[in-house]
């Protein structure tokens, strides 16, 4: 739990301390096997008593932390995430909030960061998990107990490594996919025939699982060579746990960090509960910003506070009390779970929201949403004006985000080809880790371009090319050429690759322009990525905290030009050369330092970098963007 904490609070060198949590599935699958198998064993099972001790020893506890959440969720969350919190709370209560948190999982969805209850998906992973197990164990002769579980962790794992890489977000929340390190604990804990059982005499393969344990998080080895999580490196951690259960490691037996990690231990379910939903509250208020050290080291800090009080208040009474006392606790926690949900109800700002805002804010796919293509760009009708376009916005999603601000000028036909992530640049594509580890992408985004080169060849009609792209995954993911090999891109390899890909344009007639992208203080793959644009601009007009930022959420141009530096680069050495004409938004939203993120009640920005709707149509109209850019094209 400690790995997960640090990690959430960003305090730690790991990168990879989300994978405590893995950690946690086999020691879990581990004990609770143990129990279950010691009881049927004495013949002291029971379907009843197992599911009530599960009750009492989970469900009080997250209740009022799921209670609290809601009574404070109005003073922090904006409208729309205040819904997926409403629908993540109902589904944490009923242990099913991994099955809520996939479905909202998407492109354009809402930061994960910003969810409150995020955590409560491993939870329902193992609550889940425990529905089956007791049944299977208590039907199947014990002597079969362990070619069993062996044969289903051996299914769940290759479903797993099978689906990471193309159901990625699937893979992540679902039990069929992720039980096997459950089952791993379980199955180490057959074999071994239960917790109390003697280790076995073998320091050296102890102290090498504690090595690995504390390796893969800090080095991640796995993401380092593009597998996508839970794979490789769930893997390390969860087998380098076997070692440790299986094999004596005298540095684990005594001493006063194993009273620490002890101490952590038993507060470590209510520590789980708590410390995430107060880091989502701040990632909402800093919006998605990291941020001040002191803020995360107080977050740390509270956190283990409130632990060591709900601990020691809800469930360590409850889970102990029985007969009058626990009738009393209960009628307690359940007081104390109604009482929070009325505040709730009670100072939900949402009569504070406009109405309107989170339509204000939708994603801004251009034309239509139909026009995110997968593969080959082909004409169709929601994604031209006209039969006969006479000029093409090509690019990804910041090429969508101008084509609501070329729609004033009533007189040009557009036609809108768009991938999200690739950009319009023919000789190289970028990997996106949402597919096959990119490759599948890579694939997809070669021929995707390729068919627009050639629908702007068969199309004498076109008069110019519009070419947008954020640009920074070209520096931020890695990137192949047209023969497979993997490239990393300078700022004057990437302007030569935007110039051939423009001499192609003009060997078939039209002209060319480029629009640069959005000001932003890292948006996008910027590892670096700052606060979100458009959530500062929703929650300031919604009443909500604004930290760190004015109400009408400025950029700083300063801090705007040291994130984006590369892609910035590129933008000026295409203009030194003047091979190719640039447009450039921050020559009329930057000012005095500063750079305008909304004009009067119309909000430009709609995330960390995209315009909205009315913000591309108010820019549109009152710089006549498209008439710029047909004028700047050669």
């Amino acid at each position: 739990m400690l790995l997960v904490l640090l990690y959430h609070t960003q305090l730690s060198f790991q990168t990879a301390g989300y994978l405590g949590v893995d950690v946690f599935f086999v020691i879990s699958g581990f004990l609770i096997t143990s129990i279950i198998r010691n009881d049927l064993a004495s013949g002291q099972f029971s379907f009843g008593k197992f599911y009530s001790r599960r009750l009492r020893r989970i469900m009080p506890a997250s209740l009022v932390v799921i209670a609290l959440s809601f009574a404070v969720s109005g003073f922090f969350l904006t409208s729309g995430i205040q819904k997926n919190f409403n629908e993540t709370a109902i589904a944490s209560i009923f242990f099913v909030s991994n099955i809520s948190l996939w479905l909202q999982s998407g492109y354009f969805s809402s930061d994960s960061a910003l969810q409150p209850l995020l955590h409560m998906w491993s939870l329902s992973i193992e609550e889940q998990f425990y529905l089956f197990l007791p049944l299977l164990l208590f039907l199947i002769p014990q002597r079969r107990h362990f070619v069993l579980v062996c044969l289903a962790l051996v299914l769940s794992l290759v479903l797993c490594l099978a689906f990471v890489s193309t159901k990625t977000s699937a893979t992540f929340y679902l039990l069929p996919t992720r039980a096997w390190s459950l089952l791993l604990g379980a199955a180490c804990s057959i074999a071994l025939g239960g917790q109390h059982a003697p280790k076995i005499d073998r320091p050296l393969l102890g102290y090498m699982g504690l090595a690995i344990l504390i390796a893969v998080p800090i080095f991640a080895p796995g993401k380092q060579f593009g597998w996508p999580h839970p794979s490789v490196d769930s893997v390390l951690v969860c087998c380098a746990v076997v070692l440790i259960l299986v094999f004596r490691c005298p540095l684990l037996d005594t001493g006063g960090m194993v009273k620490v990690l002890g101490w952590f231990g038993n507060i470590s379910y209510s520590l789980y509960l708590v410390h995430w939903p107060l880091v989502a509250f701040v990632n909402n208020a800093y919006m998605s910003e990291l941020p001040p050290v002191w803020i995360r080291v107080a977050i740390a800090i509270v956190s283990i506070g409130a632990a060591l009080l709900l601990f020691a208040t809800v469930e360590k009474p409850l889970r102990y009390a029985s007969g009058k006392r626990l009738r009393t606790q209960g009628i307690m926690v359940l007081c104390t779970v109604l009482a929070c949900v009325g505040l709730g109800k009670l100072v939900t700002l949402d009569g504070r929201t406009d109405e309107n805002l989170a339509h204000r804010l939708r994603p801004n796919t251009g034309l239509s949403d139909g026009c995110e293509h997968v593969d080959r760009f082909v004409q169709n009708q929601e994604c031209t004006t006209g039969e006969r376009p006479d000029t093409l916005v090509w690019g990804d999603s910041y090429a969508m985000h101008l084509v609501p601000a070329f729609l004033s000028n009533t007189e040009v036909v557009l036609a809108q080809a768009t991938k999200s992530v690739c950009g319009p640049i023919h000789g190289i594509a970028p990997k996106h880790s949402d597919y096959l580890r990119g490759t599948q992408f890579i694939r997809d985004c070669f021929d995707f371009n390729q068919s627009v080169i050639d629908y702007v060849r068969d199309h004498p009609s076109l008069e110019v090319v519009v070419l947008s792209s954020l640009l920074n995954q070209y520096f931020f993911l890695d990137v192949q050429d047209a023969d497979g090999n993997e490239v990393v891109l300078k700022p004057e390899d990437l302007a030569l690759e935007i110039e051939s890909t423009v001499e192609l344009i003009r060997a078939a007639g039209p002209k060319a322009v480029l629009f640069a992208p959005t000001p932003s203080e890292g948006a996008g793959f910027n590892p670096h990525s700052g606060f979100d644009i458009g959530l500062c601009l929703e929650r300031g007009m919604s009443g909500l905290i604004v930290a760190g930022k004015d109400s009408n959420c400025t950029i700083d141009e300063s801090v705007y030009r040291a994130q984006e530096a590369l892609s910035l680069s590129v933008l000026d050495l295409l203009e030194q050369r003047g091979n190719v004409p640039v447009f450039r938004f921050d020559n009329f939203l930057c000012a005095q330092g500063e750079c305008a993120a909304r004009e009067d009640d119309v909000l430009i920005y709609r995330d960390k970098g995209h315009l909205s709707y009315e913000g591309s149509q108010r820019l549109g109209a009152k710089y006549d963007l498209l008439g710029e850019a047909r004028e700047l094209a050669r």
